[in-house]
């Protein structure tokens, strides 16, 4: 019986948190963060209502936004009142951008372009008709914090990019606008979350290190393999894809409490001591380690079969048919895998776009965070590769 070995998606080093409190506010001079103005916001979704003031949108206004997608960006635009019509978006997760062209009228104001999972969209092509157009392009790289393509860093070319830190590093909250127009920071009124809001967002991170320090724990190990003997396959959900759609979580609908918040101190002073340089390697090779285990595994597809210079994956991102099943196998072994945006926005109909309802309803996620050493990454392929097959998928 192979011992459990603890696999979260972040960690954090909480001998420089108290340090981190008294380093400033400003965000680390990183090529993503190269536009005329940066605004470092809480969540993505404050940025967008942000932006949606900003460009001044009225009711009625049309933002074409893909298909799939979180909801959590969705949302902050429903809220102001503007019109979000969605886009498709294909199997493999690439934008079908003949689609954004069929549905832009003359009310489109915003085309939302998102890269997912650190894998670049070609932006430039549709940029450049949606100037001629006047319509303004928005990058969502939340997913994609220093991916890079042919056209340079993700998010340095359209009118806006929103990022979100926090995705990518071991970050309590933080999110940052980039804007191509000059924005006088100061008359925003921004002001960073309280103290009890930035404990509460680190209690996640106090638990997975209260884990991973029973994971080396020489008293939990009878503890662990009690925990693997009583694993029963048998008794797993037996369906993944429900006929009714999941409504996304509550937390995920835009809070207007959030209004003009701005990053905490906690979460700028760690990003500040952060190298980028470390954080993509790491990441690529615990990517590649993982799919050269599992690029041939039966029933399960890669949604991503190559990675491309600059890209910083986010995770290993599979499509799995029994995703349920296989996800609740692999948090008993202790690998944080997880459905991988299940939920949909209430206020949409699906029925049009097919390939995005199986993304989000096969859609598994397995991390790779530059946290994980070289043996924690051969523990999630093997252990994958026997849950997929004890499960028969």
């Amino acid at each position: 019986m192979e011992d459990i070995v603890y696999c979260p998606t972040r960690a954090i080093d909480w001998r420089h948190l108290l340090h981190d409190v008294f380093r400033g506010s400003e965000l680390p001079d990183w090529p993503q963060l190269s536009g005329a103005c940066i605004i470092p916001f809480y969540q993505g979704r404050v940025a967008l209502w942000f932006l949606c003031q900003h460009w001044q949108l009225k009711p009625g206004d049309e933002v074409l936004m893909p298909a799939y997608n979180c909801g959590s960006e969705v949302d902050p635009f429903r809220a102001y009142g503007a019109k979000v019509i969605l886009y498709r978006v294909d199997e493999n997760a690439q934008i079908d951008y003949e689609d954004i062209k069929k549905r832009c009228t003359p009310k489109t104001c915003i085309v939302y372009i998102t890269h997912y999972f650190g894998w670049p969209q070609q932006v430039g092509p549709i940029y450049r008709w949606c100037k001629e157009r006047g319509i303004n392009v928005v990058e969502d790289c939340a997913l994609s914090l220093f991916s890079r393509s042919s056209e340079g860093y993700l998010g340095t070319l359209a009118d806006a990019s929103i990022f979100s830190f926090r995705k990518t590093l071991s970050v309590p909250d933080g999110a940052a606008l980039v804007l191509k127009e000059s924005v006088d920071v100061n008359t925003l009124s921004l002001r960073p979350p309280s103290v009890r809001q930035t404990f509460k967002n680190l209690l996640p991170f106090a638990k997975s290190t209260a884990l991973a320090m029973l994971d080396t724990s020489r008293l939990h190990k009878p503890l662990r393999r009690m925990k693997l003997k009583s694993f029963d396959f048998n008794k797993l959900a037996d369906k993944s894809v429900d006929e009714i759609k999941p409504d996304m979580p509550n937390d995920y609908y835009f809070d207007r409490k959030l209004i003009n918040q701005s990053i905490s101190n906690v979460s700028s002073g760690i990003l500040k001591r952060e190298n980028p340089d470390i954080v993509i390697k790491r990441r690529r090779q615990n990517y590649l380690a993982l799919y050269d285990e599992l690029k041939d595994l039966h029933g399960v597809k890669v949604l991503f079969n190559t990675l491309p210079d600059g890209v910083c994956p986010l995770g290993f991102v599979m499509k799995v048919s029994c995703r349920k099943k296989v996800m609740q196998a692999l948090n008993a072994h202790g690998i944080a895998a997880f459905s991988w945006w299940e939920g949909y926005h209430r206020d949409f109909c699906w029925d049009d776009f097919p390939e995005a309802r199986c993304l989000k309803d096969t859609v598994l996620f397995l991390p790779i965070n530059q946290s994980l050493n070289r043996d924690q990454m051969k523990y999630i392929s093997n252990v994958t590769r026997n849950c997929v097959v004890k499960l028969s998928i």
